[in-house]
């Protein structure tokens, strides 16, 4: 049996994404689809690489976190990217990915909508 810290230390070296069932956007072109989620998970894995090699903090983080997502809707500003399940997905990732603590922040504080 692992203990607490050395699972916490083996995750730190994996990155789980997300899918359409998380994002749930709103295209039925499934090419178009598969690309945007291919996007926003290599967008998210940057963000996510660049805070874990420089503690900050979640409005440093949260401002990282809205710049790409502002990007990404004004790239795609028809899917449903600024619906809540984005929001949630994005939150649940980097809950799972960097922090736990981090959801409540991201989820409710974190705006990339106009």
């Amino acid at each position: 049996m692992k203990t607490l810290t050395q699972t916490q230390n083996e995750l730190r070296n994996t990155i789980a994404v997300a899918d359409n069932r998380d994002f749930q956007l709103l295209t039925t072109d499934s090419d178009l689809k598969d690309r945007i989620i291919d996007e926003l998970n290599e967008g998210l894995k940057v963000v996510l690489i660049e805070i874990r090699k420089n503690t900050t903090t979640l409005g440093k983080i949260g401002a990282k976190i809205s710049h790409f997502m502002s990007g990404m809707l004004e790239k795609y500003p028809n899917v449903g990217l600024d619906d809540s399940e984005s929001h949630e997905t994005v939150a649940r990732f980097f809950a799972i990915n960097y922090a736990p603590h981090a959801y409540d922040y991201i989820r409710y504080n974190v705006c990339w909508s106009s």
